[in-house]
């Protein structure tokens, strides 16, 4: 882990290499995030970084939300360099038109440096959104 690291509550099962978001609420003075995005434009922005451990339901999680993440899932074939965002599910996806990426693809974990649905891959959390024309 490379990066900086935000404490959540979880209002949803979070697994380990997932992206999160925030959901817009707070329990006590933390943020309380969940899984993935719901691909509208009200949320996408909520888009924080990726879950350093699987978490139940009401658990104290840990985000890593900045740097690079070297245990990202990937929710499919994405080449190096490319900007994205994070599927429904929270799996990493390469960003389309009208998307606010938060992520850059640095490589697939496997030999050949390819990604493929439910590989783990390398990404940077990016400082900023970007949004994608």
């Amino acid at each position: 882990m490379k990066g900086n690291v935000t404490s959540v509550v979880l209002s949803g099962a979070g697994t380990k290499g997932y992206c999160g978001r925030l959901n817009g609420s707070y329990s006590g003075t933390l943020p309380v995030a969940l899984i993935g995005s719901d691909g509208t434009t009200a949320t996408a922005h909520r888009n924080m970084g990726i879950f350093m451990e699987s978490y139940d339901s009401g658990d104290l999680g840990s985000l890593q939300t900045d740097g690079v993440c070297e245990f990202a899932v990937a929710g499919g074939v994405i080449a190096p360099g490319i900007l994205c965002t994070t599927s429904a599910a929270g799996k990493v996806v390469a960003a389309a038109s009208g998307d606010r990426a938060f992520l850059r693809m640095i490589g697939g974990k496997s030999s050949t440096g390819a990604t493929a649905d439910g590989a783990l891959c390398t990404v940077e959390i990016l400082p900023t959104y970007i949004d994608i024309a």
